[in-house]
């Protein structure tokens, strides 16, 4: 019997020090690499995107009001998930704020069915990938909310849900 204890204690202290390793590696990453650029700084609003209806256009050029930006793929659960979400709220503030849905990693027949299937009525796009790392939106979705400057108001890495984004758009247009 010391031999099945000896052995379960070996894997028990084993699995304990991958577990620490993995916990270690996780912090040194989030730690180095933000999830999203921080509120306050200037957004990188010279960004180009391709419209879906042709040509190319920059982030800048929507900044006529404040501004959502939102990183997404089509293949993506969680952003076809929030979709109906920012579609809701894009008309319940309409003309108050911009919408700017950027899809990377994604062809533009299964962005526009996405645009059909959820009725979207704001600017869709796509973005080259590289675009994402300069964005810093390592996270699909991933969110953003600027001022007519281009400052960054407000992130979000992940499903953003209706009440959030709700809130931090009635912040940014006061």
């Amino acid at each position: 019997m010391p031999t099945n204890n000896h052995h379960t204690l070996r894997k028990i202290l084993s699995l304990s020090a991958y577990l620490l390793v993995a916990v270690a590696v996780a912090y040194l990453l989030i730690d180095r690499h933000p999830i999203v650029l921080a509120p306050k700084s200037l957004a990188p609003v010279d960004t180009t995107y391709y419209r879906l209806s042709g040509g190319t256009s920059t982030i800048r050029r929507m900044l006529d009001k404040p501004l959502v930006v939102n990183f997404f793929a089509t293949w993506c659960p969680p952003c076809q998930k929030e979709l109906p979400a920012l579609s809701k709220v894009y008309r319940q503030y309409a003309g108050k704020i911009g919408f700017l849905g950027l899809a990377v990693s994604s062809n533009v027949p299964d962005i526009i069915n996405l645009k059909r299937k959820f009725l979207i009525d704001y600017e869709l796009g796509t973005i080259v990938d590289d675009a994402l790392e300069i964005w810093q939106a390592r996270a699909m979705p991933t969110t953003y909310i600027l001022d007519k400057n281009g400052r960054i108001l407000w992130a979000h890495a992940g499903l953003v849900t209706e009440e959030q984004l709700s809130q931090a758009i009635s912040e940014a247009i006061r």
